[in-house]
């Protein structure tokens, strides 16, 4: 079966490219505004308006172009081996010879906790794993992550989220948090986590796979930093801000998740 039939569920790369463009000219639009309205008592609103459009364009542009980087410095990534990382390579080939998608690069971090993310876009991505995640989960776990973490690459989910994670970023350093979580909590599904676990279930046909490592993740005692970059994990741990298994808030994006224990009803029940 196409990995695209899986799910009942519309692509949504499209609206998601498609609210990135909108957030961008939505910023664009707001900061030539202000600058035409400074620059009418001034008599330069000509020039001010100019500046103020060249200015939040190449401002706005560059959030979307550096937000991959922007991940990968937080979690401090490197390249996997192919020999260290074998099972994650053969998983990830296999899986996406199946679906079609195009094949992402791999990376590793150094934490005993076991992480998994994904960010890029359908044509250009990445995952992420940690160094616990690969001793502590089987083939089957990792197969069902890794077409978890797929599935979020191909609807554009990661790159929405890992773009409103620098744009928060951003806005924080310029006392604009608020207004960045408005924005996040407008542009993002808090159940895209669930609609992923739904289509690994039904890429591997083996719903206790996700199951099970999302109780690993639920059971692990590693501990690990507070990260940016939580909203793009498949599972984040216990005793953090905004952890999927607390059912809070990310404090960055303001977006709630299901908690670790509904996920994991909603599988057993599948």
């Amino acid at each position: 079966m196409n990995q695209r039939q899986w799910i009942q569920m519309d692509d949504t790369t499209g609206t998601s490219a498609q609210k990135i463009s909108r957030i961008t000219w939505s910023i664009v639009g707001a900061v030539t505004v202000v600058a035409l309205l400074v620059g009418v008592p001034l008599n330069i609103a000509p020039v001010l308006g100019v500046l103020g459009l060249a200015g939040s364009y190449f401002f706005a542009r560059s959030i979307k172009q550096t937000a991959d980087s922007f991940v990968q410095s937080d979690l401090k990534t490197r390249p996997a081996s192919e020999n260290d990382q074998a099972r994650i390579f053969n998983v990830v080939d296999g899986l996406c010879v199946v679906s079609g998608d195009h094949r992402p690069d791999i990376e590793v971090t150094e934490s005993e906790f076991p992480i998994a993310i994904a960010f890029g876009n359908p044509t250009h991505s990445s995952i992420v794993v940690s160094t616990g995640f690969c001793d502590l989960m089987d083939r089957v776990e990792t197969e069902a992550v890794i077409a978890h973490l797929l599935w979020r690459i191909r609807t554009g989910e990661s790159e929405m989220t890992a773009y409103l994670l620098h744009l928060a970023a951003k806005f924080s350093r310029l006392g604009l948090a608020s207004l960045a979580r408005a924005i996040a909590t407008r542009a993002m599904n808090s159940q895209a986590v669930v609609w992923a676990d739904i289509a690994a279930c039904q890429a591997t046909r083996y719903p206790p796979a996700l199951a099970s490592a999302l109780e690993k993740v639920e059971s692990s005692t590693a501990t690990t930093p507070e990260y940016i970059s939580f909203p793009l994990w498949f599972a984040t741990p216990h005793g953090t801000t905004g952890a999927t298994n607390e059912g809070r808030s990310f404090p960055s994006l303001g977006v709630s998740y299901p908690s670790l224990a509904d996920r994991i009803g909603v599988l057993k029940e599948i």
